[in-house]
């Protein structure tokens, strides 16, 4: 099931942090990657996704394997 955002690009912005703060100290490896997918597909909408990479680059350096893949298919995403 794909979720989109809709609001102004602010919104998006102001969305995309919070669940970026929120991986940041989550535990569970399925919630995490879901939220990666989701920044990977939204973030370059924004007005400046290069906010975005050093999150997800931390996952990538501190987290399990399959977080780790997501995340780099987050930043291949971005950097598309």
């Amino acid at each position: 099931m794909k979720i989109g955002i809709e609001g102004t690009k602010k919104d998006t912005e102001e969305i995309l942090h919070c669940l970026v703060e929120f991986i940041e100290d989550c535990q569970f490896d399925y919630l995490a990657t879901n939220i990666l997918d989701f920044v990977g597909e939204h973030a370059q909408k924004t007005s400046s996704p290069s906010l975005y990479i050093r999150y997800i680059y931390n996952r990538i350096i501190l987290d399990k394997p399959s977080v780790r893949a997501a995340a780099v298919s987050s930043l291949g995403n971005i950097g598309h």
